[in-house]
């Protein structure tokens, strides 16, 4: 019986020693994988200068020195910033009209490439003037209507900026001053200016009746001193109009596109819709617009929807008047 005791210390006492041990070897173990990963970084901080990419010699250059790699290129930022990216200047909310006209801002204007978009924005300055409260848009909507292009130097090439509202509280009230942006994306090479006017302020362009319709007086934008020049370095341009006519048709109708002038078309002008007024055609850039003739577009109509109900008001009886005689 007094043997137990003894017994049951010399198990502890031997337990013990086994755990230093343990211990030990953990720790051991722990050094050793610190000490691995010090040389391992030591290696490959003085090793990386004797490593050599397989591949073709660099070029040599007219002194006889060999070229770098630049990869400067990967890490170059774009040439171009979004308008979220180019706050709008605090002074201009509280501009009014005894102060500036309407004017048209473009915060970056250095040459982009193909495809690249360009910040443009709109400052209406408040008009403190009565206008009767019948005027009110839809919630959320803007009070001014702007028209507001990007045109082409060389081409009359013409794309619509559609413009938002900026993200500020002022753009909800009607005695504020309102801004507008958009990033333009520019497909075609050439040099761009803007182009455009305010067709009204205070939600004016509601003309029902009872509303008192309000004579329309455009407003003149005053328009930046600065072009921007789009570049097609490779010449290898998916919208290249040497490439329309590879596109496949349209399946759309509201597809994304731009005013072309006919006169600058490299193609025969009959393969595309008619121009307006201007001398303009509507070119989408990713699909092509097929033409077609009255008696085509009716036995089409006649095929797929032989009693139509058309409600419209004199212009809709015009554009009616032409399908039903075939273009007379």
């Amino acid at each position: 019986m007094n043997d137990e005791p003894s017994g049951r210390l010399a198990a502890a006492r031997q337990m013990f020693g086994f755990g230093r041990k343990m211990w030990a070897a953990v720790l051991a173990l722990t050094a050793f994988a610190g000490l691995l990963i010090v040389y391992s970084y030591g290696f490959l901080e003085v090793g990386l200068d004797h490593i050599r990419i397989e591949g073709p010699p660099l070029p040599d250059l007219p002194d006889g020195s060999s070229a770098d790699v630049d990869t400067s290129q990967a890490l170059r930022p774009p040439r171009f910033k979004l308008c979220r990216d180019l706050p709008v200047s605090a002074g201009y909310w509280n501009l009014t009209t005894a102060d500036h006209s309407a004017f048209v801002e473009i915060p970056q204007h250095s040459d982009i490439g193909v495809g690249e978009s360009v910040c443009v924005r709109v400052v209406v300055p408040a008009q403190y003037t009565v206008a009767p409260m019948t005027f009110v848009p839809f919630p959320n909507a803007p009070w001014d209507s702007v028209m507001l292009d990007l045109v082409g130097r060389d081409t009359n090439t013409s794309v619509p900026v559609l413009l938002q509202m900026a993200d500020h509280t002022h753009n909800y009230f009607r005695d504020r001053t309102h801004v507008y942006e958009a990033d333009v994306v520019l497909r075609d090479a050439d040099v761009y200016h803007a182009e455009g006017y305010i067709e009204f302020r205070h939600a004016k362009w509601n003309a029902e009746a009872f509303l008192d319709p309000q004579p329309f007086e455009p407003e003149q934008l005053k328009m930046p001193d600065v072009q921007i020049n789009v570049l097609d370095e490779d010449g290898l341009s998916p919208y290249s109009l040497q490439r329309y006519m590879d596109l496949p048709l349209c399946t759309d109708s509201d597809a994304d596109g731009r005013w072309v002038s006919v006169d600058v078309l490299p193609f025969d002008a009959s393969l595309v819709p008619p121009p307006d007024n201007h001398n303009l055609v509507w070119l989408p850039y990713d699909c092509r617009l097929q033409r077609f003739t009255y008696s085509n577009f009716t036995k089409c109509l006649l095929r797929k929807y032989p009693l139509v109900h058309w409600f419209g008001d004199s212009n809709t009886r015009r554009a009616l008047k032409k399908v039903s005689t075939l273009g007379k």
